[in-house]
Parts: C-alpha cells; structure tokens; sequence
C-alpha cells in the first residue's frame, strides 16, 4: 500500500515537472493558436495532480487505520 503512495507523489510530480515545462517554453512559440492549444493541455495536469492527491488521501487514510 505505501508503493501507491510513492506512486501518487511521483506522478503529481512527473505532471507539474511537465507543465512547468511547457510553460517555460511557451514564451518562444510565436503561432497563438499553437501556444493556446499547449496553454490548454497543460491545464489538464490540475486533474492529473487532483487524482493523485486522492491516491495520497486514500493511502494515508488505509495506513493508519
């Protein structure tokens, strides 16, 4: 069961790591419709790290029982 928690720390951090990332280099694209396409996707992450925590939650809320 901790892997798990291992497993959600390491993902909401893979995804943040990414969109920083992006956002980073979102300032050299000059097609604005590329940029606000990226824009779009790197928002996605917010659901990819919410899921995470909820990995983190139900973990922590296992172990100590």
């Amino acid at each position: 069961m901790p892997d798990l928690e291992c497993i959600g720390g390491t993902a909401r951090a893979a995804a943040n790591t990414a969109r920083v990332n992006v956002e980073i280099n979102l300032g050299g694209i000059k097609d604005e419709q590329t940029c606000a396409d990226l824009a779009a996707e790197a928002d996605k992450v917010d659901d990819i790290a919410a899921r995470a925590e909820q990995v983190i939650a139900a973990v922590r809320k296992e172990i100590t029982r």
